[in-house]
């Protein structure tokens, strides 16, 4: 199999790795109950004050529209890759077009949640600053664990 094959059939794995761990509930909480969580969490470790939280109401907004517009036509398009899974080959320019969809949702959404966190960011002072930092390597050095079927 070619290279290309290669990466483009591990590209579809992750895609329905990801929907299936979604789908089975790999975490506890889910969506807005998930970001609300995590809100009032960094609102409370931070000590934030009454603009900061606004602002992070901001952030938290923007990922809840980025959400659901990401999961717009989900059904559909599960549906599409178990269509395409069905065939005796794997159709690569319908599997590139739907990758190609999701990746252009991205781009599209990215600028707003990533303006939206700069302004929250930039409400920190230097201490808060920090603490994110550390937060932010920790959950990065625990992402990079190996982790088990």
């Amino acid at each position: 199999m070619r290279s290309y094959g290669k990466t483009l059939l591990l590209t579809v794995g992750i895609l329905l790795a990801g929907t299936t761990l979604v789908g089975f509930g790999a975490h506890t909480m889910h969506g807005e109950d998930h970001l609300q969580w995590l809100t009032e969490k960094v609102s409370r470790e931070l000590d934030l004050g009454t603009d900061q939280v606004a602002r992070l109401d901001t952030v938290k907004q923007r990922l809840i529209a980025a959400r659901e517009r990401m999961h717009q036509d989900h059904e559909q398009r599960q549906q599409q890759i178990l269509t395409l899974l069905a065939a005796p080959t794997l159709d690569q320019e319908s599997v590139l077009a739907i990758v190609r969809d999701k990746t252009g949702t991205v781009n599209e959404l990215a600028p707003e949640v990533v303006a939206a966190l700069a302004d929250f960011y930039a409400s920190l002072d230097d201490a808060q600053r920090q603490t994110v930092r550390e937060h932010v390597a920790d959950r990065m050095q625990h992402h990079n664990q190996p982790h088990h079927w």
